[in-house]
């Protein structure tokens, strides 16, 4: 779409573009993280995300921080053992 010339700020009838879809989708699939980044190098105005879609943001980073810190502590409890 964006190759075409697609407007990546364009909202919907509910006023919703593509980077708060992608924001909300980011807790279901992996691919929406490189669709960010996408829309990001493309010119997407970042102005226009809500309170609300910073949390969810914030929680997701959050849960893939606690995701990771959990199993380094076990690759350096595995570690320890050997």
């Amino acid at each position: 779409m964006i190759e075409n010339g697609a407007d990546v700020n364009a909202k919907d009838k509910d006023g919703r573009t593509l980077l708060t879809d992608a924001i909300v989708d980011m807790t279901q699939s992996d691919r929406s993280r490189e669709n960010i980044s996408l829309l990001i190098n493309n010119g997407i105005d970042t102005s226009n995300i809500s309170y609300e879609q910073i949390e969810k943001l914030y929680d997701l980073t959050e849960r893939q921080y606690r995701k990771a810190r959990f199993l380094l502590e076990r690759l350096d409890i595995q570690k320890s053992n050997k």
